[in-house]
């Protein structure tokens, strides 16, 4: 979708993706295509624990404008947080 124009639909309709499919693609596929799942792509026992909290729950209803506006509360590296502080 193009955050421009979010009232356009998929260039493709029945090319577009789910959250669930969409959020798959960018974690566990994505380390998968790097050949490293085994460490990355997903929260499980002895993977590395990268990963981020976000400042709402996302469902199926779930709009791509509201993906879009979601941001950050804290952000974990190596299984410890560091959440940047704000002064």
């Amino acid at each position: 979708m193009n955050p421009e124009h979010p009232e356009r639909g998929p260039l493709v309709a029945g090319e577009a993706l789910t959250l669930d499919e969409m959020l798959t693609a960018y974690t566990l596929n994505a380390a998968r295509l790097i050949g490293r799942d085994a460490e990355i792509g997903s929260l499980t026992t002895g993977k590395a624990a990268d990963f981020i909290l976000l400042d709402r729950a996302f469902a199926s209803t779930t709009s791509a404008d509201e993906v879009r506006h979601t941001l950050p509360e804290r952000v974990f590296f190596a299984g410890h947080e560091v959440t940047p502080t704000t002064p």
